[in-house]
């Protein structure tokens, strides 16, 4: 769903019934089909209290693997066009760390470090729980759970 903020849905043209994608995702864990949500965090209109309400349902339902990337503003997009000045002579293609995209698309109301530290608040309440760690070792390939593992050290997401 890319987030759980009805007002962030709305803002990006994605408006969707959150509950019908927890109903489906608690359906494919019925069936034992593994499960892949992706998130985007880091809107120039997100606020922390969106950001929190997408943490809550990101911790609440059952997937097999999350992940969450920082908003990016992309040639052709209404997010482009609406926040492009913000990135004059920039390589938007950069790597910033811990979640790919740019801070500078960070809404005023909420620092750099409190955005990353909900991200690992995330992270390590989804990838740290034995239930999910057991479910991973026995759903994928060890060369994918070496890379997820890699991955999570070095950007310092867990």
């Amino acid at each position: 769903p890319e987030t759980a903020s009805p007002k962030v849905m709305k803002e990006i043209k994605k408006e969707v019934d959150i509950d019908k994608y927890r109903l489906i995702i608690d359906w494919c864990r019925q069936l034992k089909i593994f499960t892949y949500t992706c998130f985007i965090f880091g809107f120039p209109f997100e606020t922390k209290d969106d950001l929190l309400l997408s943490k809550a349902f990101i911790e609440s339902i059952d997937t097999d693997v999350i992940h969450i990337t920082r908003a990016l503003p992309i040639p052709g997009t209404s997010l482009y066009e609406k926040y492009s000045s913000l990135f004059e002579n920039e390589d938007l293609s950069k790597e910033e760390g811990m979640v790919f995209g740019h801070q500078k698309l960070l809404s005023q109301n909420i620092t750099e470090k409190e955005f990353k530290h909900i991200i690992q608040e995330v992270y390590r309440k989804v990838y740290l729980n034995p239930k999910r760690i057991i479910r991973l070792l026995f759903s994928l390939p060890i060369t994918n759970l070496w890379r997820l593992f890699k991955y999570a050290i070095l950007t310092k997401s867990i």
